[in-house]
């Protein structure tokens, strides 16, 4: 009986060993070969789905803006009563709270106008100083080949368990077929 068992035994270690083998062939053979090419790729890809002309439009977008509001607002309230009283005593003597009240209002609608524009400038800028797909390039050719193998390992951790499983079951698959054509 002990003796018939011995294909699955063999099976089984040798698909565990094929696995295992392949897995640092993958890991440590084959990804530092094709790491830059992959990363090429990667980076052409991104860039085609990223379509900057967009995403520079959806910086600048005024629509975008209006998210901004409510924080500048709350800026402005807290600045007209507390800081200007701290940096201009003697004009915050003479102002009460309609004049307050009416520079908040012409401080926001200024603001309002002034926002849409400076978010356009501010991404005509970004447009023109910061070259993305070279930004992007740059850092994905950064990578260093035993990070990415971190990164995987790390990535792909839980899942290898069910390769082992995988294995296993094929190759326990394969010790019973063996042993009944025996």
């Amino acid at each position: 009986m002990f003796h018939s068992a011995w294909p699955l035994v063999a099976a089984v270690l040798a698909s565990l060993l094929i696995h295992f083998l392949a897995w640092q062939y993958l890991l440590y053979r084959w990804l530092p070969k094709k790491a830059p090419k992959w990363f090429h790729q990667v980076t052409v890809h991104l860039i085609q789905e990223i379509q900057l002309d967009n995403l520079w439009h959806k910086i600048t977008d005024p629509r975008r803006a209006e998210l901004l509001l409510p924080a500048i607002d709350q800026h402005i309230d807290t600045f007209l009563k507390e800081r200007l009283q701290q940096k201009m005593p003697m004009i915050a003597m003479f102002v009460g709270e309609k004049t307050l009240a009416t520079m908040k209002l012409a401080l926001q609608e200024e603001l309002h106008e002034l926002l849409p524009e400076l978010l356009q400038q501010y991404g005509k800028q970004l447009e023109q100083n910061i070259d993305l797909p070279q930004l992007i390039k740059k850092h994905l050719t950064q990578v260093k080949t035993e990070q990415l193998i971190t990164w995987l390992q790390q990535s792909l951790g839980p899942y290898l368990k069910y390769v082992l499983i995988f294995a296993l079951a094929e190759s326990l698959l394969l010790g019973t077929i063996i042993i009944a054509l025996q």
